[in-house]
C-alpha cells in the first residue's frame, strides 16, 4: 500500500514537472516572439521616419517652398571722426538646412556703427561669425509678379570679438554671468528675410536682411553692444539668391 502511494506521488511530481516545463517553454517562446516583433516594429518605425522626411522634402520642393543663396555683402560705415567712410565685405550662405554669416574687419581705421538701440558705437576692431543651429520656420511667398520673399527663423551661435572705444574688448560671456569666464560663443535668436527680384541678373534688387536678437542672459556680450536686436544688411556683390516661384 505504501509502495502504491509512493508511486502515485512520484507520478504526480513527474506530471507537475512536465506541465511546468511545457508552460515555461511556451512562455519563453512567446517572449522571444514578442522581442522579435518589437525589433521589427522599431525597424518599421525608423523606416517610416525616413520616408516621412523624404516625403516632406519632396512636398516642399513641389510646393516651391525653397530658396538658397550665397555670396558677399558690402557694408559702408563712417569713420570715427566722420571725415570719411570705410567699407566692409561680409560673406553669407543659406538654404533650408543651414545659414552662416561672417564678417571680419579688413580695415585699421576705427568706424562708427549707428546701432538701432544703443546709438553710435565706435569699433576699433570687429570680428563676427554667425552659424544657425536650428531652422524653426522656413517659408517663401510671392511679393509681386516677379519678386519672391523667403523668411527663416531659429537659433544661432555667434562667435565674436570687438574692440569698442572706451570699453575695450567685448567677447562671448559665460551665461552664468561670470565676466571672467570667456565662452566660445553666445546664443541668439535670428530672423532672416531675403528677396529674389526675379529679374534674371545676379544682385539686381535682391536683398539680404539678417536680424540678430540677443538677450542679456544667453548673449550678454552682444546685448551690451547692440541691445535687444540689430539688423545686418548691405549691398549684395558677387552674390546669388534664388527663391523658387510659389504658386500658392
Amino acid at each position: 500500500m505504501r509502495y502504491k502511494k509512493f508511486s502515485l506521488i512520484t507520478v504526480l511530481l513527474f506530471l507537475t514537472i512536465v506541465i511546468l516545463s511545457v508552460i515555461l517553454f511556451l512562455f519563453n517562446s512567446t517572449l522571444n516572439d514578442f522581442s522579435i516583433d518589437n525589433e521589427n516594429l522599431s525597424a518599421e518605425l525608423d523606416a517610416y521616419k525616413i520616408t516621412s522626411l523624404e516625403l516632406e522634402e519632396r512636398v516642399n520642393k513641389i510646393t516651391n517652398n525653397y530658396g538658397s543663396g550665397g555670396g558677399t555683402i558690402k557694408r559702408v560705415f563712417e569713420t570715427a571722426d566722420g571725415s570719411d567712410v570705410v567699407e566692409m565685405t561680409d560673406f553669407f550662405s543659406f538654404d533650408r538646412y543651414h545659414l552662416v554669416y561672417f564678417s571680419k574687419n579688413q580695415i585699421d581705421t576705427p568706424f562708427k556703427w549707428e546701432t538701432k538701440n544703443n546709438g553710435s558705437v565706435i569699433f576699433n576692431n570687429y570680428h563676427f561669425e554667425f552659424k544657425a543651429t536650428t531652422v524653426d520656420t522656413y517659408a517663401s511667398k510671392p511679393y509681386d509678379l516677379n519678386t519672391n520673399i523667403l523668411k527663416m527663423t531659429g537659433l544661432a551661435q555667434v562667435n565674436f570679438k570687438f574692440n569698442i572705444d572706451k570699453t575695450g574688448d567685448v567677447v562671448p560671456v559665460d551665461k552664468t554671468g561670470d565676466v571672467s569666464g570667456i565662452a566660445e560663443f553666445e546664443i541668439v535668436k535670428y530672423q532672416l528675410e531675403v528677396t529674389d527680384s526675379g529679374l534674371g541678373e545676379a544682385n539686381i534688387n535682391d536683398t539680404f536682411d539678417l536680424k540678430i536678437i540677443p538677450n542679456s542672459v544667453e548673449a550678454a556680450g552682444l546685448y551690451s553692444v547692440f541691445g535687444e536686436d540689430e539688423i545686418l544688411s548691405g549691398r549684395l556683390e558677387l552674390s546669388e539668391i534664388t527663391i523658387d516661384k510659389s504658386e500658392r
